[in-house]
C-alpha cells in the first residue's frame, strides 16, 4: 500500500487554491498548500470583487472590503463622460494581500496545512500518486491541484494549458485620484478607448487609488506612456506610491487542464474573462468545482480526476467563450456602443445585473451581434429594452 504524505497538495495560495483547500480539508482529507512567498504577500490586481464573486466566497470578506461601489464613470478616449448608478453595490474593492490572507487563514481553520517559501521544482505523476519536489523537500500525494497563477509552474511541468494566451497590464498605486472621483463617491472609472482593444481604470481603495491600463489586443502598445499621460493630465504623477506590471490569462480558448491526478484552477488554467479581465469569480468557482470533484472521486474505486475537464467545459467555458466573442465586437465598435449606452442607460444596467449574478452573459453577445451587423443599432436596442 502506498504511503501518502497528503491526500491533496495544492500549489498557490490565491482565491482558487484556498477555496479548494478549505472545501477539501473540511471533509477530513489531508491537504497541504504550498506557497512560494511568505503570507501575506503583495499581489498586483485591480482588486474588484463582483457581487456574484462575493456570493461564492467560502468565508465572509466584509472586514477587508475597502470600498463598496454602486456607480460607474465611463469615458470614451478621455471624453464624453457618462455616470451610471445602480440601486445597490455591484462591486467591492479589496487589496489582494488582505483577501488572500483572509482566505488562507480560513483554509487553515478548516484543517489545511500551509507551507510558505516552498517553490515547486519537479512533479512526477505515476499510476497511483503524484510526487512533488521543492528545493528542500519531497511529498507524495493522491492528487495535485495547480492554482499558481498565470505563469503556473504546475502547468509548465505537467504539459497542461500549453496554448494559454497572456496579456500585459500595468497598474500604479496612487495617493490621490482625478478630481471627478471625489465628485462621484462609491464609483470606479473606466475609459474605453484610452488604449486600443482595452481600457484604463481608476479603482478607489479607501486610502489610495489603483490606476491601471491593459489591452486585450496582440499589437504592442506603450502602456507606461499611456498611463503617465493620464496621470500628468490630472496632476497626480507625483502621487504615485508603487508601480507594477503583470500578466493575465486571456480566457475563452479550450485548454487541457486535467490529467488523472492533476488539475489546474483559476488563472493557471486560463480562467480569466477576456472582456474585462475579471478573474476572481472564476478562481473561486473553479476552486469550488475542483474541490467537489476531488471529494467525489476520492470515494470512487477509480479515483480518476480527468472528468474535471468535462465539468469545466460545461460550467465555465461557455461563458468565457461567449465573452471572447463579445470582446471581438465590443472594442472595434466602442464609439457606437458608447452612444448606445448614453442614449439607453438600461443597457448598462443589464451589465450591472450580470455582475450581480442575476442575469447571464449569454444574452449579451447575440444582442451586440445583431445591433452591430444589422447597422440599425439604436432601433434594435430600443426594441430590445421595450
Amino acid at each position: 500500500m502506498i504511503a501518502y504524505d497528503y491526500d491533496v497538495i495544492i500549489v498557490g495560495a490565491g482565491p482558487a487554491g484556498t477555496t479548494a483547500a478549505a472545501r477539501i480539508a473540511s471533509t477530513g482529507m489531508s491537504v497541504l498548500l504550498l506557497e512560494k512567498y511568505p503570507l501575506p504577500r503583495s499581489k498586483t490586481c485591480g482588486g474588484g470583487v463582483t457581487r456574484r464573486a462575493l456570493q461564492k466566497m467560502p468565508v465572509d470578506i466584509t472586514p477587508i472590503i475597502r470600498e463598496s461601489i454602486d456607480s460607474l464613470i465611463v469615458f470614451n478616449q478621455g471624453a464624453k463622460k457618462q455616470v451610471f448608478t445602480h440601486h445597490r453595490p455591484y462591486l467591492f474593492m479589496v487589496m489582494r494581500d488582505e483577501l488572500d490572507y483572509l482566505l488562507a487563514n480560513h483554509a487553515i481553520a478548516c484543517g489545511t496545512k500551509i507551507e510558505t517559501g516552498e517553490a515547486v521544482k519537479h512533479i512526477e505523476e505515476t499510476k497511483d500518486a503524484v510526487i512533488v519536489s521543492t528545493k528542500s523537500k519531497q511529498y507524495q500525494c493522491r492528487y495535485l491541484l495547480g492554482a499558481d497563477g498565470v505563469n503556473s509552474t504546475v502547468a509548465r511541468l505537467c504539459g497542461l494549458a500549453k496554448e494559454k494566451q497572456k496579456i500585459l497590464a500595468l497598474e500604479y498605486e496612487v495617493a490621490q485620484g482625478p478630481t471627478y472621483m471625489q465628485e462621484h463617491p462609491r464609483s470606479i472609472m473606466i475609459d474605453y478607448g484610452a488604449v486600443a482593444n482595452g481600457y484604463l481604470w481608476v479603482f478607489p481603495k479607501h486610502d489610495h487609488y489603483s490606476i491601471g491600463v491593459g489591452s486585450f489586443g496582440t499589437k504592442a502598445q506603450d502602456l507606461q506612456a499611456i498611463l503617465h499621460q493620464f496621470l500628468e493630465r490630472h496632476a497626480i504623477m507625483d502621487a504615485v506610491i508603487d508601480a507594477k506590471g503583470h500578466h493575465l490569462s486571456l480566457g475563452g480558448r479550450s485548454l487541457k487542464v486535467a490529467t488523472k491526478r492533476i488539475l489546474l484552477l483559476g488563472d493557471a488554467a486560463g480562467f480569466v474573462e477576456p472582456f474585462g479581465g475579471e478573474g476572481i469569480y472564476y478562481a473561486v468557482y473553479s476552486g469550488e468545482i475542483a474541490a467537489n470533484h476531488v471529494i467525489e472521486q476520492g470515494k470512487q474505486a477509480s479515483r480518476d480526476l480527468s472528468g474535471y475537464q468535462a465539468l469545466i467545459e460545461r460550467e465555465i467555458m461557455p461563458e468565457l467563450t461567449m465573452l471572447s466573442k463579445v470582446n471581438d465586437v465590443f472594442y472595434p465598435n466602442i464609439g457606437l456602443i458608447h452612444r448606445m449606452i448614453t442614449r439607453y442607460p438600461q443597457f448598462m444596467h443589464k451589465g450591472f445585473s450580470v455582475l450581480e449574478g442575476e442575469k447571464s452573459y449569454v444574452k449579451v453577445y447575440p444582442v451586440l451581434k445583431r445591433v452591430l451587423s444589422a447597422g440599425k443599432g439604436i432601433g434594435l436596442i430600443a426594441r430590445y429594452f421595450g
